[in-house]
């Protein structure tokens, strides 16, 4: 578990660096070079870290967070919006 949340960080990270990047050379808000399929499963995976995270139980909670690992429900979902292409404006998701 440990090992697949640092990935999904580190991946996580890649991908906003390269949207980061993209939105400064005026290409728009994400980098199209990146495949969708690529960035839908990061999100994902990010999402759902997340989310299993923030579902555990007070007492094992305090112990993994000593560890540095944190989960944010609210992130989580967003997360996974992101990755079915849902927005708050649209009754489908755009993918």
């Amino acid at each position: 578990m440990r090992t697949t949340i640092n990935i999904y960080r580190q991946l996580g990270k890649f991908l906003e660096t390269a949207d980061a990047e993209a939105e400064a050379r005026g290409e728009g808000p994400e980098d199209t070079s990146i495949d969708a399929d690529f960035r839908s499963g990061v999100y994902l995976g990010m999402g759902m870290s997340n989310i299993v995270l923030s579902l555990m139980p007070s007492r094992l909670l305090t112990i993994v967070e000593l560890f540095g690992y944190k989960g944010d429900r609210q992130a989580g979902l967003a997360y996974l919006q992101r990755a079915g292409g849902w927005t708050a404006a649209a009754d489908k998701p755009s993918m």
